[in-house]
């Protein structure tokens, strides 16, 4: 599914969707992390 948006908030949603993914990456990272020194 694909959403228009308006121009002026396009960066805004660009930005939300690029730290919560880099939030889940960081995540992601650190339960590997515990489950090599567990």
């Amino acid at each position: 599914m694909v959403f228009v948006l308006p121009s002026h908030n396009q960066g805004e949603i660009e930005i939300i969707f690029y730290t919560s993914y880099l939030i889940i990456d960081l995540i992601r990272v650190n339960k590997n992390m515990l489950s090599l020194i567990w």
